[in-house]
């Protein structure tokens, strides 16, 4: 099945979510440099760890932005890695993905199975905090399988 956000907590079970409406864009932000957002909200419970749903019917959000110092064009068989969510130099969050709480998404690589001006298909895992972990480690691998995003031009990254 395509179109599904997979969560492997390190604590409970593995957890399967819906995304509808997974979006993406490749803009020049206000300083000028190329970033690639891939953004979804509300991802659907297709499968939910019982312990983590006593406590919250989670409909996860997802926000990745990559920066790149130029425009390169997005083509089948790219691999791109960004190793953390913040980034020190600009001071800046550029990634989000909510379910509990807001945190970052850590270790992101991206391959690029399809991609055409429009649209994008891809596989995409990261690491992050869902339940806690004293927020400073990871305790949850986040993995999008053959996920298709469409192009929206309006979109740009809503965390800084």
């Amino acid at each position: 099945m395509t179109n599904l956000l997979l969560i492997e907590h390190m604590e409970f079970a593995s957890e399967q979510f819906a995304i509808n409406d997974a979006k993406f864009n490749q803009y020049r932000n206000n300083a000028g440099q190329w970033e690639f957002i891939l953004a979804f909200n509300n991802a659907q419970p297709v499968q939910v760890c019982n312990e983590l749903a006593e406590l919250i019917q989670a409909e996860p959000d997802f926000e990745v932005t990559l920066m790149s110092p130029i425009e390169e064009p997005l083509e089948k068989g790219h691999l791109l890695y960004q190793a953390a969510g913040y980034c020190e130099q600009l001071n800046e969050c550029l990634t989000n993905f909510y379910y509990f709480a807001h945190e970052n998404v850590e270790k992101i690589k991206i391959e690029l199975l399809e991609a055409e001006p429009e649209r994008l298909k891809l596989n995409l895992s990261g690491m992050t905090i869902v339940n806690g972990s004293n927020g400073k480690h990871c305790d949850a691998r986040l993995t999008l399988k053959e996920v298709i995003f469409q192009r929206d031009t309006q979109l740009e990254r809503s965390f800084y």
